[in-house]
């Protein structure tokens, strides 16, 4: 099985955040892949890791998009188990959801994954609460399964019929 998954840098949390000019000055920021993207890339080892046999069949690709130096963060999911990795490049001030989700698109197409496994993450769009605007584009044009991974140490949602 060939598994997708997208993973984005951002700036590393336990950081102090510095304004410049009345914007966040990200020019001296360490970065870090973003937390919900590691658990789907953790996601992604395990469903392609055989539990009995403690074998791996098939193949878990990460990607990102951005600049030169974005390649740390898929070098540290590379560390993590991952097999291959691709970076699309772009400039990060240039990257919203719908240019993010549309180079997505462009390479579940070209690599076929049989499943894609990404983070999930709130945002303050009262659509977007539960899912992420990436996610729900990828979710709503992706012609492959998509599992949306989200915190594991979270409580689980309740859920109720009527």
């Amino acid at each position: 099985m060939k598994i997708l998954v997208p993973i984005k840098r951002v700036p590393d949390p336990e950081l102090k955040v510095k304004i410049k000019d009345g914007a966040i000055d990200l020019s001296g920021a360490s970065w870090v892949v973003n937390t919900f993207d590691e658990y789907a890339v953790e996601t992604a080892l395990r469903l392609r890791e055989n539990a009995e046999s403690g074998e791996s069949h098939g193949e878990v690709v990460v990607v990102t998009i951005g600049p030169e130096d974005a390649a740390q963060q898929l070098r540290s999911a590379l560390a993590m188990g991952a097999d291959r990795a691709i970076r699309v490049d772009g400039e990060d001030r240039a990257l919203d959801a719908r240019v993010v989700a549309a180079a997505l698109a462009r390479v579940i197409e070209a690599e076929k994954p049989d499943l894609v496994v990404m983070g999930k993450h709130g945002t303050h769009v009262t659509e977007e609460l539960l899912l992420g605007s990436v996610t729900l584009d990828v979710l709503a044009e992706s012609r492959c399964d998509v599992l949306v991974v989200v915190d594991p140490r979270a409580a689980a949602p309740a859920l109720t019929a009527g």
